[in-house]
């Protein structure tokens, strides 16, 4: 059994792009079943439970593993590469300060204008009446 842990230890440290797609395959598939599972089976009634889908688990079974783990693996790379980060915690921060900017930034016009015409919809109702 050793044996095997250490024979696949070295694959991964072999090839960090198939380490990246087996990590990341797992999670969303792991996240997506979970969901079912909690969404299908454990919280409705007996008789309203439903199956689990499981070809939706495998759409994101081939999206985990063939689309977001390459993607997230050239960013990563592209990014050591031009910004010389020494750590992948250094990235993780600067995706995450950098990324929640640009949600922010997007986002609260596009929020505050929702709010501004719900405010207005009621007081514009009443004097249209």
């Amino acid at each position: 059994m050793s044996r095997l842990i250490a024979s696949a230890r070295g694959l991964f440290r072999r090839h960090p792009f198939v380490t990246n797609s087996a990590i990341y395959g797992s999670l969303y598939v792991g996240a997506e079943y979970s969901q079912q599972y909690v969404s299908k089976r454990w919280l409705p009634a007996p008789k309203e439970r439903e199956d689990i889908d499981y070809t939706t688990v495998g759409r994101y079974a081939v999206m985990g593993t063939a689309i977001y783990a390459p993607t997230l693996y050239a960013c990563k790379k592209l990014l050591s590469t031009c910004l010389s980060f020494k750590s992948t915690l250094t990235l993780a921060l600067f995706f995450h300060t950098h990324t929640r900017s640009l949600f922010l930034s997007l986002a609260a016009p596009a929020l505050s204008i929702e709010l501004l015409c719900n405010k207005l919809q009621p007081s514009t109702l009443r004097t249209m009446k």
